[in-house]
């Protein structure tokens, strides 16, 4: 992995992004969608968690790129999976990217992006996505006061701090992710995990 960082502006101040960008091609298909089957983190997650702990500055947001900066990597899904090999594989990316999120926050990290993705795969993470919400809303009823308030701040987060782009690099620092952090910041204060945790 290649890493830079970039600035943001945001209304309520600059925030600090970690551009991560692959520097091999890494072609995502059946032997990733056995791994992430059997609860393995994604490949990157002990990576991108490493650089962002040994960071003496904060760094809000996490954003990997689907592209090499100078084309000498690239992340992409493979072709030849059938729709429902694909909705699977965008499921299992997203519980991935949570578990990713979950030890990047105990680290500061406010959001956590995918950029440059291709149709199939925008499409594919936010079926996924959409179905592990559905999950979780159920769990949220859950007889277990604790099993029902991780799965509410596992909704939460899966609906707002997850964010997958099918846009250039720029275009998501410079339109998208400002818009993006502020409303998370405004609403995680009001009742994200926290706040909710400090109600029950």
């Amino acid at each position: 992995m290649n890493s830079v960082y970039r600035t943001i502006t945001t209304a309520n101040g600059p925030r600090r992004a970690l551009v991560v960008s692959p520097d091999t091609d890494e072609l995502v298909g059946r032997e990733t969608l056995d791994a992430l089957r059997n609860r393995a983190v994604s490949k990157h997650h002990e990576g991108l968690v490493e650089l962002v702990a040994e960071d003496p500055e904060t760094v809000h947001v996490v954003v990997l790129r689907a592209r090499g900066a100078d084309g000498s990597g690239s992340f992409r899904m493979a072709r030849d999976l059938d729709d429902q090999e694909l909705e699977e594989l965008g499921y299992l990316l997203a519980r991935a990217q949570l578990t990713t999120w979950k030890a990047l926050a105990e680290h500061g990290v406010s959001a956590f992006s995918r950029v440059e993705l291709r149709v199939w795969e925008l499409a594919a993470l936010r079926s996924g996505t959409a179905r592990l919400m559905a999950e979780l809303e159920t769990r949220k009823n859950d007889a277990d006061r604790t099993r029902a308030a991780a799965a509410r701040e596992d909704h939460w987060i899966l609906g707002r701090a997850l964010l997958n782009f099918g846009v250039g690099l720029d275009t998501a620092l410079t339109e998208l992710l400002p818009m993006r952090l502020e409303q998370l910041e405004r609403e995680r204060d009001v009742e994200g995990p926290a706040a909710n945790s400090a109600t029950e």
